[in-house]
């Protein structure tokens, strides 16, 4: 697995719906998902007194057919 963290804009600047719609752009535009590697996406908010909203994008280095069966393993650089 490849973990990805991205820092997010916080919640003056936008609400959970969108930092969600936001990681799935950035996942769709990424690809991984339509070259057969599977994606974790896990959000988190701030801990208290912290404003560091971020995701992880958990990332599959080996990929799968539409059976669900592995494929050789990629290397994501």
């Amino acid at each position: 697995m490849k973990d990805i963290v991205i820092a997010l804009p916080d919640e003056k600047e936008l609400n959970l719906e969108h930092r969600i719609e936001l990681t799935h752009q950035i996942v769709d535009a990424m690809e991984w998902v339509q070259k057969g590697l599977g994606v974790q996406i896990d959000i988190h908010k701030p801990q208290i007194g912290d404003k560091n909203w971020h995701v992880h994008i958990l990332v599959t280095t080996r990929r799968f057919r539409e059976d669900g069966t592995g494929l050789e393993i990629k290397l994501l650089t």
